[in-house]
Parts: structure tokens; C-alpha cells; sequence
């Protein structure tokens, strides 16, 4: 027997029997707990918000005596008590790991009140940093979003040498990009993005045990028994959703939007959307020049297609998207003063978007910025050829003292 754990923010308990009232448990098996045993009954576990607030070492030792009748060792540092926690709350919710200042202090602070900008914001499926914070730094980037106007462009220009592409959703069915990411639930998306080792796909880390789903030749969808995390190319980010214009480009998790609860809490309305994410990898991953594609912010519910790949939408949801649409141009309206003083610059390529909060650039020209100064065709005569122009540096002449 084991523990479940549900991490909703409104159902949050650990019991025996589960979470029944909703989907968001996860078995920890009896094996898996320190001593192999659960040792307290179900009314003397102690649900996480009578805990929430104290340190990380209070946290811990509270966790343990409500889970085991004794604490296998003490708990003397944040670091300790970190591992403690990631290694018996498997997969950890979305906030336990901001949940802890840093490893050097017991402070107990929640991600959105964070203030650096930490490395490890995306980590590999084993739970360790990633270190690819700035590793396109200077790079220009497109990101490719799934508006029809992406079928009006000439899109391969962007397989060009010094371009890096960025893709969401389903978009890549119309361009394959270097990098992808995602919001919404895996199954979702194209099997064939999932299993394509060329494309580095960054996804939320509480959906890396999701299923992948296929799609039939009858048409007919089944889940496969591949996890997201078995994937080739794949790497998690934390993300939360407690939007705030001055810290966007500086929290230690990736923001996707504001949620219900945030929007009673700041200004901002309630909408969670993978653009937001979208940008704030590529700033993170060090693009500095980020060019929008088929950023088109309208539907019309008389178009048969509206998105750049076929995808029915109804009457509703078409107007639901609309609606987003004007809470996402005020939300990035906040955002762009603070671009502008990161030096992060943004340019939509449609000149027709009603997305007007950023200027425009043509797509060729963007392509051309983001591959000036780099040949296209490769001369390689003479490169292997040590003293063929090549600028050593002569020694150093000893001086005559007798002269």
C-alpha cells in the first residue's frame, strides 16, 4: 500500500484511500518511503496547507512524523530537506521546487515572489539543471505560432545556416522547428513531434509521465504506453501562472498566464496561454531578436480554418479564443517596457495581426538580420592548411643590451 498524494490547490491531502475529486493524485508506492512502511493512519497525516509557511526543515520533519512513526535521520540543511522532498514526491507538483528560497537558505517563499533568475528553470527528465540558460545568447529567434497566415509565408528560408525556430502546439505540422513547446495536455498533440529526436521539445515538468496518444489509420486515437519523459529530445520547465509584468523575464519558473486564483488576487485577467511561455524560453535561452510568425490574434467563425493546419473549431470556441486574444494584448502592452529595458526586442512579421503591441518586420527581413554575417555556402579551400594566411604571433624579439 502507498500514499496518495493530490497537489490541486483546492483538494490538497495525502491519505490511504486518494484523492476522489479530481485527477490530480499520484500513487507513491509503501516501498518507495523512507523505511518501507507507512506508519500513521490517515487522520494524523497532515495536509499541505497546515504546513505551508514554515521553513523547509519544518516541513520535512512534519512530513515524516505524519507518514512514519519515527524520522530515519535529521534534517540540518535546506539541501538536505530538498532531497528529502524530491525524492519521496514523485512526480513533484508544480510549485515544490520554488518552494525553497535557494539550497543555501531555509527560507520558504513561493515561485512568483521569486526575484533571480535561476538556472534551473529547465532541467533535464532526471530531475538535474539542464544548463542551457543563454544558449543561443545574442541569437535572433522565430517563433512559430499556428495562425493562417503562417501558409503565406516561405518558410524555407527559415532552414537557412543562423536561424533558430521555436514552434507550439501543433504548428509544427506546417514547418518543423528547432525547438518546441507546449501548455496543454500531451495527448493533444502529433505523435510524430513526440518521437522526432531532431526537434528539442521543452514541456512542462508535471506532464512528463503524461501518455503519448497516436492517431490510427481508421482515424481512431489510443494511448500509447510512451511517456512524455521517454521521448527522444525532450526537457521539462516549471512554470506558474501568477502573472507579473516586472518579474516575467526574472522568475525562476516559466509563466504561462494568470489562473483563476491569481486574477483575484493582482489585476490581471484570468487566461493561461503557451505564447506566454513561449517567449519567456526563448529570452531565457538567450534570443534577444524574436521574430513572431503567424501571429494573427483573430478568428472568424465563418472561416472554415483557423489555424494553419486543418483543426474544426466551433461557434464557441472561436469566440472564446477572441476574448483571450484582447487579455493577452493587454498583458504583453504591461510586458513590453520591461523587454525594451532587457534589450529584448520583438517583431511580428504579419503586417494584418491584431496583435499591433510590438512593431512590424517583414519576414524577409527578419530573415535577413537573423543570417547577416553568415555565408550560406561554405568555402572550405584552404582551412585545413596551418600556415595558409593564418595570423600567428611572432615571438618576441630579446633586445640587444649591448646595443
Amino acid at each position: 500500500m502507498g500514499l496518495y498524494h493530490c497537489w490541486h490547490p483546492q483538494h490538497r491531502q495525502t491519505t490511504i484511500e486518494g484523492c476522489r475529486s479530481c485527477r490530480h493524485i499520484e500513487l507513491i508506492p509503501a516501498d518507495a518511503m523512507p523505511g518501507g512502511a507507512v506508519g500513521a493512519s490517515v487522520s494524523n497525516r497532515l495536509p499541505l496547507p497546515q504546513i505551508a509557511g514554515h521553513n523547509p526543515q519544518a516541513f520535512v520533519q512534519q512530513y515524516y512524523q505524519a507518514n512514519q512513526p519515527q524520522i530515519p535521520q535529521p534534517v540540518t540543511n535546506p539541501n538536505q530537506a530538498y532531497q528529502i522532498v524530491r525524492q519521496n514526491t514523485e512526480p513533484m507538483p508544480e510549485e515544490a521546487p520554488e518552494l525553497f528560497d535557494n539550497h543555501r537558505t531555509a527560507k520558504w517563499q513561493r515561485p512568483e515572489n521569486r526575484q533571480s533568475d535561476a538556472p534551473r528553470a529547465i532541467i533535464s527528465v532526471d530531475g538535474r539543471p539542464a544548463g542551457i540558460q543563454d544558449l543561443y545568447k545574442g541569437a535572433s529567434g522565430f517563433l512559430i505560432l499556428s495562425g493562417p497566415s503562417l501558409n503565406t509565408l516561405n518558410l524555407e528560408l527559415l532552414k537557412q545556416r543562423g536561424i533558430i525556430t521555436m514552434g507550439v502546439n501543433n504548428s509544427p505540422a506546417v514547418f518543423r522547428p528547432h525547438l518546441w513547446t507546449i501548455g496543454d495536455p500531451p495527448h493533444k498533440f502529433h505523435q510524430s513531434i513526440w518521437y522526432d529526436p531532431g526537434v528539442l521539445k521543452i514541456v512542462p515538468e508535471r506532464m512528463s509521465r503524461s501518455r503519448v496518444r497516436v492517431k490510427k489509420p481508421d482515424g481512431s486515437f489510443m494511448d500509447t504506453q510512451d511517456r512524455v519523459k521517454d521521448c527522444p529530445g525532450v526537457m521539462l520547465y516549471y512554470r506558474n501562472s501568477h502573472f507579473s509584468p516586472k518579474e516575467y523575464l526574472s522568475q525562476a519558473t516559466i509563466n504561462w498566464g494568470n489562473d483563476e486564483k491569481a486574477a483575484k488576487q493582482n489585476e490581471w485577467p484570468h487566461v493561461l496561454n503557451t505564447m506566454f511561455a513561449a517567449v519567456r524560453i526563448m529570452h531565457y535561452l538567450g534570443i534577444r531578436n524574436l521574430y513572431l510568425l503567424g501571429c494573427d490574434f483573430y478568428m472568424d467563425k465563418e472561416r472554415e480554418q483557423n489555424y494553419a493546419f486543418p483543426q474544426h473549431r466551433t461557434p464557441g470556441a472561436v469566440g472564446g479564443n477572441n476574448l483571450s486574444y484582447t487579455k493577452l494584448i493587454r498583458m504583453f502592452e504591461a510586458l513590453k517596457p520591461f523587454f525594451e529595458k532587457a534589450g529584448f526586442n520583438v517583431y511580428n512579421c504579419n503586417p494584418d495581426s491584431e496583435f499591433k503591441v510590438f512593431p512590424y518586420r517583414s519576414f524577409t527581413e527578419a530573415v535577413q538580420e537573423a543570417t547577416r554575417g553568415i555565408p550560406q555556402v561554405l568555402d572550405t579551400l584552404g582551412w585545413y592548411d596551418e600556415d595558409h594566411n593564418h595570423d600567428k604571433r611572432k615571438p618576441k624579439q630579446k633586445k640587444d643590451k649591448a646595443g
